[in-house]
């Protein structure tokens, strides 16, 4: 991370303004090969000084090897390899200088032929178009960038903590078309740095439509969930935009994307057409269009809600019909959902936890988080005659003002998560001091348990949906309102252990 933030802080005053980062995503995925190239060795040039030496050399032949691993499953020679020998090999064929170390013009004629450069090449550039909002300059680079990095994320598979996104999948279909994602990159040969002086690159592509022009750039829209009839039209910011070699981004043939994406990572490729609609295609008037902000709408349910939610859930699922991965929805990670947000916008955000089973273990997405109603206390209307405390805290109601509690906010939280956890995010939501606030589990009017042991997920309290949860804050006296009414009405509570 210290080498791509001195590649982008051209000036050296460790800050990276506008210009900077433009002028150094134009050089990493708009400029000819030799920029781009120069960009990763300014990444791997740690002190600045022009040249990579031994030791630089060694940090990049490491961090390359984690690239490749990351992000590709077939082998090369280097892989069984040492890091130690792959440097050497490189110092020996391509120092030219024989001072130990490579200059910028040695690096670009290495790197040129390094299939392991190449990878990092393309990892940088999916990162500059999903992490930090560059446009794609044609539909069909949209949609291999995409491909990459859902690829990768279906290696790692789903992982405990992580939101994923749910997309329609007729605006999913629409989108594949539109940047042709079934299309492969087909690749012959692969170079290997042991064999870069002997083994040429060779790559094809089945639709090679390269398009100069004008793309856009600027900042990501945050994610958080929107009105549904507020949609998002992209901004933009022209910069320098050209075609992109096929031979510095080479991908696997057999896509690991292909198959369904969202509760299983390891659906065979004969499910592809589960990314089809209910007969199998979509319209073909549709195909070559670019689809408009994402509609998640009809995913959710259109019941009118109860209260202000206090969670960013986006909506509940409909259960009227199950939605169905791969048939009416398509999920994806975080970063691709921000890309997309930012690309095309969208009026529903429906982010859902990645958690781990009670009973298998396994991870999965949670796609019915528990909707909790969340009631307050307001003391009973009173004439002016009724009784008053008065105390050194101020005037406070009277035990025998009965409390009335009423609907006040709604929330989504998943099973597995701790009361623990629940009265923290509310504290914080509400600006509540965390020893000022308790919750109970509302029964009914008169029987109330206390949710003291916060250890406790909501599975295993067996909270379903719509439960209610009473949020008590104490008075000003230091005193909790529904133990000062049980002492006043002998309500009937149980402290829950």
């Amino acid at each position: 991370f210290t080498g791509l933030f001195h590649a982008f802080d051209e000036n050296r005053d460790n800050h990276i303004d506008f210009k900077e980062i433009s002028c150094g995503l134009s050089a990493c995925c708009r400029g000819p090969i030799a920029e781009r190239q120069k960009f990763c060795f300014k990444v791997f040039d740690v002190d600045r000084d022009g040249v990579l030496s031994r030791d630089e050399l060694h940090e990049m032949v490491v961090a390359l090897l984690e690239v490749w691993k990351d992000n590709r499953v077939d082998t090369l020679p280097e892989l069984h390899s040492s890091v130690s020998d792959i440097v050497e090999d490189i110092l020996r064929m391509h120092d030219t200088t024989k001072l130990g170390h490579l200059t910028l013009e040695d690096y670009q004629i290495w790197s040129v032929k390094s299939a392991l450069a190449s990878e990092f090449l393309n990892l940088l550039f999916q990162v500059c178009h999903i992490v930090l909002g560059l446009r794609p300059a044609t539909p069909e680079e949209e949609g291999q960038i995409i491909r990459g990095w859902l690829e990768r994320e279906s290696r790692h598979g789903l992982q405990q903590g992580q939101n994923w996104f749910l997309i329609s999948m007729l605006w999913w279909q629409q989108w594949k078309d539109y940047v042709k994602y079934e299309h492969k990159v087909i690749v012959v040969e692969q170079p290997s740095i042991l064999s870069s002086l002997r083994t040429p690159v060779v790559t094809a592509m089945l639709d090679s439509a390269h398009t100069g022009g004008q793309s856009q750039l600027g900042g990501l829209g945050a994610p958080s969930r929107v009105s549904p009839t507020e949609e998002r039209s992209p901004d933009a910011v022209s910069s320098a935009s050209e075609a992109t070699e096929t031979a510095l981004s080479p991908h696997v043939a057999t896509s690991a994307t292909e198959s369904c994406f969202a509760l299983q990572h390891n659906t065979s490729d004969n499910n592809n057409q589960c990314f089809s609609g209910a007969n199998g295609h979509v319209p073909s008037q549709l195909a070559a269009q670019r689809p408009g902000a994402i509609d998640n709408q009809p995913l959710v349910t259109t019941d009118p809600m109860k209260a202000p939610t206090l969670t960013m859930e986006g909506g509940r699922l409909k259960r009227s019909f199950q939605p169905v991965p791969c048939r009416d929805f398509e999920t994806v990670p975080e970063p691709v959902w921000r890309a997309l947000y930012h690309w095309y916008g969208a009026n529903l955000s429906l982010p859902r936890p990645v958690i781990l089973d009670s009973k298998t273990g396994q991870a999965e997405l949670e796609l019915y988080p528990r909707y909790l109603l969340f009631l307050r206390q307001q003391p009973a209307t009173r004439s002016p005659q009724s009784n008053i405390w008065v105390n050194m805290a101020g005037s406070v109601p009277s035990p025998n003002a009965p409390l009335k509690r009423v609907l006040a906010y709604t929330g989504c939280f998943s099973r597995m998560g701790t009361i623990r956890d629940i009265h923290l995010y509310l504290s914080q939501r509400l600006r509540i001091k965390e020893e000022d606030m308790r919750l109970w589990l509302y029964n009914s009017e008169n029987y109330l348990t206390l949710l003291d042991d916060e250890d406790h997920t909501l599975e295993s309290l067996k909270i379903q949906d719509e439960q209610q949860l009473v949020i008590e804050v104490r008075n000003k006296d230091m005193s909790w309102p529904e133990e000062m009414s049980f002492i006043a009405n002998s309500s009937k509570m149980d402290r829950h252990k």
